[in-house]
């Protein structure tokens, strides 16, 4: 599901307006940034003007005590991110054992990792490459987290390189954010040389309705060039057999 995350504004009304933004433009799923002082009340206004909108909520680290936030789980959130100091394990624990909303940690290590797993400390990964000394190491968080059964969440530059690699290397679990694999698609190439293959009796003219009407039949669009199919393809070379099954 396609996801927003919305700052603090200056306004509770204001924040409703944005909201009915972005719920018009197709999102299904918000997440607010909330800090102390700014977090039931802009909470509260948004789920009753949506009462079935997929509410999440990104603390910022910011909270010392459980008690603003297990009033914020009584409006149906479905995450509660990043709610103390990642050090405060414990708190993530009693946090997690007091609301029906998944708490979502980060962390910056497998071993990190293993402190919140050992107390069920959450039941969701912010996964962000660029915290971990090497892709090996977001590997091995990866498959730590999947293997407890937490979601997880790639962050970080919204799909750059390093956490579509970290991604593409750590494999699909069932629970990972759909705007992940979305953003993990590799785009067709352009075709770059169209002259020479007209020159080969390869393409088409626009002048060719029965091409067009062939094209538009098949219903695929654009094929994607040679090279796209080697890289996103395991175990093939470019040039060799691209045929799919």
């Amino acid at each position: 599901m396609a996801t927003v995350r919305l700052a603090p504004d200056p306004s509770v009304e204001s924040l409703v307006s944005r909201v009915n933004q972005q719920v018009c433009a197709g999102y299904g799923h918000v997440t607010l940034d909330v800090r102390p002082g700014w977090d039931v009340e802009p909470v509260r206004a948004v789920r009753q003007a949506y009462p079935a909108l997929t509410l999440a909520v990104d603390c910022g680290n910011a909270y010392t005590d459980l008690g603003q936030l297990v009033a914020l789980d009584s409006y149906g959130l479905e995450v509660i991110e990043r709610p103390f100091a990642t050090s405060d394990v414990h708190a993530h624990a009693s946090l997690q054992d007091e609301v029906t909303a998944s708490v979502a940690v980060e962390a910056a290590s497998p071993a990190e990792l293993d402190d919140y797993l050992t107390l069920r400390a959450a039941r969701v990964l912010l996964l962000r490459p660029a915290a971990f000394s090497s892709l090996s190491e977001v590997r091995r968080a990866h498959d730590k987290a999947a293997a407890a059964g937490w979601d997880i969440q790639c962050t970080g530059g919204q799909g750059a390189g390093l956490a579509r690699a970290a991604h593409r290397g750590g494999g699909q679990p069932a629970g990972l954010h759909a705007a992940v694999r979305r953003h993990a698609a590799a785009p067709p190439e352009p075709d770059r040389h169209p002259d020479r293959r007209r020159e080969r009796g390869g393409h088409r003219g626009a002048a060719d309705p029965v091409g067009a009407r062939a094209r538009h039949r098949r219903g695929a669009g654009a094929a994607p060039g040679q090279g796209v199919v080697s890289r996103v393809t395991p175990g093939r070379e470019p040039g060799g057999d691209h045929s799919l099954i």
